[in-house]
């Protein structure tokens, strides 16, 4: 698994991926468009999410397209991915 998150790291730098995952919160299966891709932020930048960012080991820090925010994805709760 830890080859397909490195490789979903890279390719978020570069593109917008479905990112299936477990929202810790609720315990649901969520399905988002996102990316880390200035380009498709909308111009947030990434220091706008309000965690410090260096305190999120084990977490991919990616904008959700649809819903205009910063999300921080712990990576054990990605469930399946693709590229767009």
């Amino acid at each position: 698994m830890a080859q397909d998150l490195d490789k979903l790291k890279r390719t978020l730098e570069k593109k917008v991926c479905l990112v299936q995952f477990e929202c810790l919160k609720s315990g649901d299966t969520k399905t988002r468009e996102m990316t880390t891709n200035p380009k498709f932020t909308r111009g947030m930048d990434m220091r706008a999410i309000n965690e410090d960012t260096s305190k999120v080991d084990n977490k991919i820090i990616m904008f959700d397209v649809e819903f205009m925010k910063w999300h921080d994805i712990k990576e054990n709760t990605i469930l399946h991915w693709k590229e767009l």
